[in-house]
């Protein structure tokens, strides 16, 4: 295991706010529903209700009848939450971030009409549901404060942490949450062949705070109500070959298990027999045992996360295993600066034609539990990669319809330097609400096809999304007066909107054999 353990104080970057829009919508449908039938009142409505109708001299009517639950189900599948009902109008009130849903609802066969009734502009700073104590910081530079204000913190998702031990962790109140709501799904050492106490080694103790800490106002976890298996594969006594398989058949025993997402934080490279070594050249990134079988798993729809290793100033300098297997989601480390940590091993881009590391995050002076329950600051790749895997069980959460391959590709596209990627930062650090923003409008393109630009009306910023490519887009008044241009070459971004007035604007978008056009309004 090349992980190094170092902790150091770190000064903390100042906390931003942002402001979130929520739109309130009036749904009515257009019919009731049929699983109740007028005969049959007293299903649905109290004895004195029945009484008192026919003492009133009133008859039981449609108005009586519950809401559909199936057309409050296909409301739930989307981004909102449904925030009042009334059967007696048959409609609801939903409110949601994303104005642009309303043509979604709207060309439901079931929905009558759907009406704005305002909207809430609310400090997320100030609304913040998880106060995160010392973790803010690493959970800020991703973004993952979006989707934990969403309501996605990896609830009924699976992840498994496989390691060299946990020390301590079954006694330290940052797990309370786990074990007593039931969510430590498993238990098991690989190397002695049993199921664990918690004694073995710290290292797991210290990557599982980063993933499943929920303890508000002192640490909270990148995934905090996700389900999770704890594995140890690494036998800490020996650097040997045989650790490799140890690790495979804890991949293998993930896969039975159903789990969705694998947190590697081990890296092999050299043994204490030189003789069974590996070297850098041999890392193409499906020539190994190791590395086959992580590409296996991942085909299967197992998401595998696993740190880049910190041999960045060693002479071995590059990529460790498996981290350097094709299909694996490599994790590289940066500072609150964001400039990459000098210790974080790099890509090796003339044997592995695969782009690595994919991504990076916190992996300087980022906050961990120790075993002994205090928060420290502390280095290494080991720390970066779980953030990922919590972002990646987030996003699984958001999107239960989604491949691996395609949250893959979200966490990618929405880094900060998705169209220049190095093998130090690969394509840079991810941002949650992007890949949500991203995930969002390609499951709203496959619905209706063409080029999405949402919302819209829109107070700014806009998403961006078309199946084929866009090279560039102008911006004109309803004069023709080009008011805003810019490159785009590539099929989604987020554009900043905010010079634009308040009014009607029409958005033309350059392809490569093709111009389209289509209406903006600015609010």
């Amino acid at each position: 295991m090349r992980s190094r353990l170092t902790s150091c104080f770190f000064f903390l970057l100042s906390l931003l706010s942002f402001a979130q829009t929520e739109y309130h919508f009036l749904v009515k449908f257009n019919r009731k529903s049929e699983a109740h039938n007028l005969n049959s009142p007293e299903e649905y409505l109290s004895e004195k209700t029945i009484l008192r109708r026919a003492e009133y001299g009133f008859e039981i009517d449609s108005t009586d009848l519950p809401l559909e639950v199936a057309f409050l189900d296909s409301l739930q599948t989307l981004n909102l939450s449904i925030e009042c009902r009334s059967k007696w109008n048959n409609c609801v009130v939903v409110s949601t971030p994303d104005s642009s849903i309303r043509e979604i609802i709207l060309s439901w066969d079931f929905v009558n009409t759907i009406e704005s009734i305002g909207y809430n502009t609310t400090n997320k700073r100030n609304e913040d549901k998880l106060d995160y104590g010392e973790s803010r910081d690493q959970n800020q530079l991703l973004n993952l404060l979006s989707g934990h204000t969403r309501g996605y913190t990896g609830k009924n998702i699976d992840i498994a942490i496989i390691d060299a031990g946990f020390t301590n962790l079954n006694n330290l109140s940052i797990a309370d949450s786990m074990f007593t709501s039931d969510r430590l799904l498993s238990t098991y050492d690989f190397v002695d062949d049993t199921v664990f106490t918690y004694t073995k080694h710290g290292h797991g103790t210290l990557v599982s705070s980063v993933l499943l800490s929920n303890q508000p106002g002192v640490y909270v976890g990148a995934a905090p109500h996700a389900n999770y298996h704890l594995l140890i594969s690494e036998d800490i006594a020996q650097e040997n070959k045989i650790e490799e398989y140890h690790l495979i058949e804890a991949i293998e025993y993930c896969d039975s298990a159903g789990v969705d997402v694998i947190n590697i934080s081990l890296g092999y490279n050299t043994f204490n027999s030189s003789a069974y070594s590996h070297n850098k050249n041999e890392f193409t990134g499906d020539s190994t045992v190791l590395n086959k079988t992580c590409n296996r798993a991942w085909s299967l729809g197992n998401f595998i996360v696993s740190s880049a290793g910190n041999e960045g100033t060693s002479s071995w300098g590059v990529l460790t295993a498996p981290s350097n297997a094709d299909s694996v989601f490599c994790v590289g480390a940066i500072d609150l600066a964001l400039a990459p940590a000098s210790f974080s091993s790099k890509g090796n881009p003339t044997v592995n034609q695969t782009q690595k590391p994919n991504v990076v995050a916190l992996g300087k002076g980022v906050s961990v539990v120790q075993t002994d329950g205090v928060v420290v600051q502390s280095n290494g790749t080991s720390f970066s990669s779980p953030q990922i895997a919590g972002f990646v069980a987030c996003l699984m959460e958001a999107f239960p319809q989604a491949k691996n391959w395609e949250i893959k590709k979200a966490l990618e596209i929405s880094s900060n330097q998705y169209h220049h990627p190095d093998s130090i930062m690969g394509y840079g650090y991810p941002d949650f609400e992007k890949s949500f923003q991203y995930l969002n409008a390609k499951e709203k393109s496959l619905n209706n096809g063409a080029i999405m630009l949402f919302p819209n009306p829109s107070t700014g910023t806009v998403v961006l999304f078309s199946q084929e490519m866009i090279l560039s887009l102008t911006i004109t008044d309803l004069h023709g007066k080009i008011i805003h241009e810019q490159e785009v070459n590539a099929n989604f971004d987020l554009i900043n909107l905010e010079e634009l007035r308040a009014g009607k604007y029409i958005v033309s978008f350059k392809m490569n054999e093709a111009i389209t056009h289509q209406k903006l309004i600015i609010k």
